[in-house]
């Protein structure tokens, strides 16, 4: 007679029986990859693109993942670095082995990790210019949804134009990144009816009085101002104000995190700010309800650029050419731009800019959305 504790041996003995012979088999999760920018310089940064990454996958998990699997982020920290942004993409391949890449933070920066990519590897980046990724080289497996740096530069200029601060002088440092724009600036001024009176790349320092009492005496309406790091992005604005530099100064949107910051807004007073538009209300509402706090910059892009990966991986064979393939000839329904899709670049089409101004910590709307 089979008493209970019979029956349970039977039962053990089958489920050990069936995992030997591997007829039991757990599945294995679906990887994606998350090169973020978790330390230094562009960490505010690289905190929204995992957050983005993060709500969207939890998001398609609730939803059954992909073909009934679950979907794992593996996170590796670029800190900020090209070299560490090599290594990060390197290990998410190779020891990882992931079905594709979010990130990197910053790409258009750190741009080792298209080594990786040309390799093999599908890379989306939320928070990379990808007209500077894409600047000399052409990478086919990489794509982001980051808004268009040309037509962020057009709201920027016609902003210019519009306040009659038609006469700019341009203070840039020396990454990828400001190097593209000063690139745009200088080719399309003129199309504004501006004049770049100069442009000045500089290296990081910690004095710039020179340099601004030299930008000063061509006597500009307005100076547009990008710097590698947050130290001289501070000095900077610091010593505008001791030597009572009246010209307007204009940057972009990772300046608002710190010009609406209690600790460094004094530094920002009267700045003016090219950024996106708000995004929907439904998915600010969403991402504030899971991390406390509403969302910034990239979190969005990010958002939109880990579910095309999901809907890629659940449309296709999962394989390299069928996914890019699939990115190339689809439209995808995002938070960010709507009912959208990529060019020929790897960029997305579409995206809505304002301009702010700084006004005792709070940032001022300027213009209405200008639609590209």
């Amino acid at each position: 007679m089979f008493t209970p504790k019979k029956w349970l041996l039977c039962i053990l003995f089958l489920l050990v029986g069936c995992t030997i012979t591997g007829n039991v088999t757990i599945e294995e999760p679906i990887r994606i990859g998350g090169a973020f920018a978790l330390t230094g310089w562009a960490a505010a940064w690289g905190e929204e693109d995992l957050n983005g990454a993060k709500l969207a996958i939890e998001e398609a998990n609730a939803q059954g993942g992909v073909h009934g699997k679950t979907i794992e982020l593996i996170v590796q920290d670029t800190q900020s670095d090209n070299d560490a942004t090599l290594t990060a993409t390197h290990a998410l391949v190779t020891i990882h082995d992931v079905a594709a890449i979010i990130g990197p933070t910053w790409f258009e920066t750190y741009q080792s990790a298209t080594t990786i990519s040309d390799q093999g590897t599908l890379m989306i980046t939320p928070s990379g210019v990808i007209e500077g990724v894409q600047l000399e080289t052409f990478h086919p497996y990489v794509y982001g949804t980051w808004y268009s740096f040309e037509e962020e530069l057009a709201t920027m200029m016609e902003h210019l134009a519009v306040q009659g601060m038609t006469n700019i002088v341009l203070i840039m440092g020396l990454t990828p990144y400001w190097t593209t724009i000063a690139t745009i600036v200088n080719r399309d001024a003129e199309n504004y009816g501006l004049t770049v009176l100069a442009t000045y790349e500089s290296e990081e320092v910690e004095d710039y009085r020179t340099l601004l009492l030299q930008a000063d005496e061509l006597n500009p309406d307005a100076i547009l101002f990008g710097m590698d790091s947050e130290r001289s992005m501070f000095d900077m604005l610091k010593q505008r104000q001791e030597l009572g530099i009246t010209a307007r100064f204009v940057g972009q949107e990772y300046l608002l995190p710190f010009a609406t910051d209690s600790e460094f807004s004094q530094y920002f007073e009267g700045v003016q700010i090219v950024a996106p538009a708000a995004i929907p209300a439904a998915f600010s509402q969403r991402y504030e309800e899971r991390f406390g706090a509403p969302p910034k910059i990239s979190a969005s892009t990010a958002y939109d650029a880990t579910n095309i990966v999901i809907e890629a991986l659940r449309e296709t064979d999962g394989s390299l050419q069928a996914m890019t393939g699939y990115l190339d000839t689809h439209t995808f329904d995002t938070v960010t731009y709507g009912n959208t899709g990529f060019k020929r670049n790897g960029g997305m089409f579409g995206g809505e800019f304002v301009v702010y101004e700084i006004h005792e910590g709070d940032a001022v709307l300027r213009n209405a959305a200008i639609t590209e």
